[in-house]
């Protein structure tokens, strides 16, 4: 059989099992067949490089996997209407359309090398700058040598004719050839990096004198042939500092590139002319953002703070402290934004921008950046988080991963990309991620942690478990304990009791905080609702994470059917967060409008509704806060129908557990039951990592119970009354669903 294979149903079969579609005994007869037609069994090793390709990306598994959601989806809906044969043909047309897709995929979207126009190997007047050794001090304590690069990179970067190397691009390029063996002094360093930069001339440079005056050297060369153009020595006057010397070499580089006179915006500033005239200012502030970059946070704070005390006029640094812990520094940066370079200017506007939730001005100034600076890898990164405000979560990835294009070794970029994927509910590509992310971490635990939220989203408890625990066992304390407490509650919503005692014995090692920051949660799994309230306090008392006690006492009121102690809790924690954060107002609104409307207090609900969906609108958030609000009014007046209307416009690919959680319950109440068994699923699966999700996660048992109950599917009934009456055996007594659970089980068995 060497010829095409003319036995149609094993045709339909072959792209199926490339892409692993196959199982059971449609995958053992193909395979029988295999030994058979020479044909197929040549047309899989042909498609085997295609198919090994498809695995290994992480973008290739997201569509595979949505496109594979949607055939399921549309197989689903045509299955009672096909006869048997008529069914098992429509899987296989499903699967080769499904390949023909990622065929299609593959055209549109090639990869960049094979289909982007081959560029110049160096772009036109794009100058890249060495750091600058400093001779008299050669491991640089004084920073003098980075001081220097720095302050030539900013002065330069104002022509409007001229592309400098910016100093992160910089940083990440010799960090990524550290990374791959390279030394920062290997002598061949200066031609790696040119590739890397595309770079049409190299600029070396040194520090070779610092005492009692400063004498700069560089060297400035065509990439190309190699050759010198230019070079120049610097020397300073007794006293002179490093600014003044940065301008007199950076015109005369201008000079020595040809560039026109005018060398850029009439509004130049040399650096010299931009204040922070303090070396010892610059030294901390570049501490602080090497820091900031090693996600050493604490550190860079203090070097940031420090800096200040010899200049308080430096904006850069204000922007960092804005960008790490403290929104309200934003307005000095922008009081001294005239004295930073263009590109700074923008990173200073569009913080302020992001901090005032003003997504339209942010997205119109990062695109704007990004035209002028196509290189500026943390503007592609804020582009990702705006598009995930608007619930563009296959955009926000597609720039996450522009960002890792840039920086290969950007872990926070790994770190959202997994999350956004998670939301795509595509596993195989959030695992994808977090290996690559694992690949430039081998000595760190964040992304052994990022796979178990990875497992835990996607219900392999099993794996989440095992994951944690080879973090715990490496760093027992690793993020404040977050992760000893997301295991143990993860056990327990699993069913493993004995996770009470074992935690209970770790708790008794932490000290007060730490102790008090468990128990509560123990307490409210089991059902125990008011030794649980009366933990919170105690660990309110004791701790600083008060608005996430108060979150839970307000759901556990809502079980104990409070709605006013809810209500008082939840508006206890939205004042606490205007406080602090005045432009927020989308954290846990949803939640504050559905308790209103609980609380009968329907006009306050309906009004806070208007107004939530105005803020977003005007600020082109994702709509779904608003529709998620009018569902959860409906829901609490007991119009499940209009509730389950509203929320199915609320519907979003971003995580929201309230939404999750409320709309599971309209569509149960309006008689859809599997629309509210899929959500109620996830809710089971993901609100255990979610600290402020109260009783939600043990309580959407029941209700899935319900739903599968009335969908006939009375094992999976019985299976999930059983959970959650063994999951509360010891709770409070008369809770209504839970007594309500056990009559049901009783009628199933």
């Amino acid at each position: 059989m060497g010829e095409k294979c003319n036995n149609i149903r094993f045709q339909d079969m072959l792209h199926a099992y490339e892409l692993h579609m196959l199982s059971g005994n449609d995958l053992e007869a193909f395979e029988q067949h295999l030994l058979e037609c020479e044909y197929c069994a040549r047309e899989v090793e042909r498609l085997k490089e295609v198919s090994d390709l498809l695995e290994h990306d992480s973008q290739v598994a997201l569509n595979l996997e949505q496109i594979a959601s949607r055939g399921r989806e549309t197989s689903s809906a045509t299955i009672d209407a096909e006869s048997p044969y008529g069914q098992k043909r429509y899987r296989f047309i499903a699967a080769a359309v499904l390949a023909a897709a990622i065929i299609i995929f593959l055209v549109l979207k090639p990869w960049d090398i094979k289909i982007v126009p081959e560029k110049s190997a160096y772009a036109e007047n794009r100058l890249t700058i060495m750091f600058f050794e400093n001779v008299p001090d050669p491991s640089d304590t004084s920073k003098l040598g980075e001081i220097a690069t720095n302050l030539l990179i900013n002065d330069l970067s104002g022509s409007g004719f001229l592309q400098v190397l910016s100093s992160q691009r910089l940083y990440d390029i010799m960090r990524l050839l550290a990374f791959d063996g390279a030394s920062r002094f290997d002598k061949n360093i200066t031609t790696l990096v040119a590739e890397k930069a595309k770079a049409k001339w190299i600029l070396n440079g040194a520090i070779l004198k610092s005492e009692p005056n400063i004498v700069i050297a560089s060297q400035l060369s065509d990439v190309s042939s190699g050759a010198v153009i230019a070079s120049q020595k610097i020397t300073g006057r007794p006293g002179e500092d490093i600014f003044a010397l940065i301008d007199t070499l950076a015109q005369a580089i201008e000079k020595d590139l040809s560039l026109p006179s005018e060398l850029s915006l009439p509004t130049k500033v040399r650096i010299s002319q931009m204040g922070g005239q303090s070396r010892e200012a610059w030294r901390y502030y570049l501490q602080g953002v090497d820091n900031y970059n090693k996600l050493y946070l604490h550190d860079a704070v203090g070097d940031f703070k420090k800096a200040l005390e010899y200049d308080s006029t430096l904006a850069m640094v204000y922007y960092y402290l804005a960008l790490i812990n403290d929104p309200a520094h934003i307005k000095k940066a922008e009081e001294y934004s005239s004295k930073v370079g263009i590109k700074e200017k923008y990173y200073i506007d569009i913080l302020s921008a992001n901090i005032s939730n003003d997504t339209k001005v942010a997205d119109r100034l990062l695109r704007e950046l990004v035209g002028k600076f196509p290189e500026e890898k943390m503007a592609y990164f804020w582009l990702s988080r705006i598009e995930q405000r608007r619930d563009h979560i296959l955009q926000s990835a597609d720039f996450l991963n522009k960002t890792i294009a840039l920086d290969s070794l950007y872990k926070m970029a790994y770190v959202n990309l997994i999350y956004s994927y998670i939301s795509l509910d595509s596993f195989s590509a959030a695992l994808h991620a977090a290996d690559r992310y694992a690949a430039i971490a081998p000595d760190e635990v964040n992304p052994l942690d990022c796979r178990g939220d990875i497992y835990s989203a996607f219900g392999k408890n099993e794996e989440a478990i095992k994951e944690f625990r080879a973090v715990l066992k490496i760093k027992p304390d690793f993020n404040e304990y977050k992760t000893l407490k997301k295991l143990t509650i993860l056990r327990l919503c699993s069913g493993d009791y004995s996770a009470l005692d074992s935690s209970n014995k770790v708790i008794d090692s932490f000290d007060a905080k730490q102790k008090y920051w468990l128990l509560p949660y123990l307490k409210m799994y089991q059902g125990k609702l008011y030794q649980a309230i009366n933990y919170f306090d105690s660990a309110a008392a004791l701790n600083d994470s008060v608005v996430v006690y108060r979150l839970n006492k307000a759901r556990i009121y809502e079980d104990l059917d409070k709605p006013q102690r809810s209500l008082e809790d939840l508006e206890w924690v939205l004042k606490l967060i205007n406080e602090e954060y005045p432009n927020e107002q989308l954290a846990y609104r949803n939640l504050f409008i559905y308790y209103l409307a609980k609380a009968d207090l329907f006009d306050s609900a309906l009004s806070q509704a208007e107004q939530l969906g105005q803020w977003c609108e005007a600020r082109e958030y994702s709509d779904r806060y608003y529709w998620g609000a009018l569902g959860s009014i409906e829901l609490a007046r007991e119009n499940y129908a209009r509730a389950a209307g509203y929320f199915d416009k609320a519907s979003s690919p971003d995580r929201d557990l309230t939404i999750y959680y409320l709309a599971g319950l309209a569509y149960l109440f309006d008689n859809q039951y599997a629309k509210s068994a899929a959500l109620l699923e996830r809710v089971t699966r993901e609100c255990p990592l979610i600290y402020s999700s109260g009783t939600w996660p043990v309580k959407a048992n029941y209700y899935l119970g319900r739903a599968y109950e009335a969908m006939g599917k009375k094992s999976e009934a019985a299976y999930r009354f059983q959970y959650f009456t063994d999951l509360w055996k010891d709770a409070d007594p008369q809770i209504e669903c839970l007594l309500d659970a056990r009559a049901r089980l009783l009628k199933l068995k």
